[in-house]
């Protein structure tokens, strides 16, 4: 029996053994997925973080290049802003020009006046009174046309607007 028991306690290291042997097979097959699994996991994430560190690289540029076009374009419009001054002054000198040349006909359209009347009729007095539309038609109808003379050559009194009835008076 003592054989018998030595060879059950035999076949049991045999089998202990072998379980052993199974169990670090196992263990080392684990071992080696996981480090595969994580040797990819690792590829995985480098490639990932070479991908995102290009992206960040490609954003910084674009960021650059707009904040260069920003700058650009405020000093377009600053250039812009300093021609639109220059030329709106430009366009005031030629205006203050023109006002100047109707103020030097409009006086010298109320010399006239005062000359051809004797000092009666003055342009700028007649301009300045009229407040009423119709008053001022009445002047520029009567100025439009020449006054025509009869057959005796004199102006008829009636053709020529009154100056008070032109003052509302």
């Amino acid at each position: 029996m003592e054989k018998r028991r030595q060879s059950e306690i035999e076949g049991l290291r045999t089998d202990h053994a072998e379980a052993l042997r199974q169990a670090q097979e196992d263990r080392d097959q684990r071992l080696k997925e996981a480090d595969q699994r994580h040797a990819d996991e690792k590829a995985g994430l480098d490639s990932l973080i070479a991908d995102l560190r290009a992206e960040r690289d490609e954003v910084a540029a674009e960021a650059a290049e707009l904040k260069a076009t920003v700058t650009g374009l405020r000093d377009e419009i600053k250039e812009g802003k300093l021609s639109n001054m220059f030329s709106v002054s430009k366009s005031g000198e030629k205006l203050i020009r023109v006002v100047r040349s109707v103020q030097e006909l409009a006086s010298e359209l109320d010399e006239t006046s005062r000359t051809v009347t004797g000092g009666e009729y003055s342009f700028f007095d007649q301009i300045k009174d009229q407040r009423d539309r119709d008053t001022v038609l009445s002047l520029a109808a009567g100025g439009q046309g020449h006054t025509e003379a009869g057959p005796d050559g004199e102006v008829d009194d009636a053709d020529v607007p009154d100056i008070d009835d032109a003052k509302g008076e």
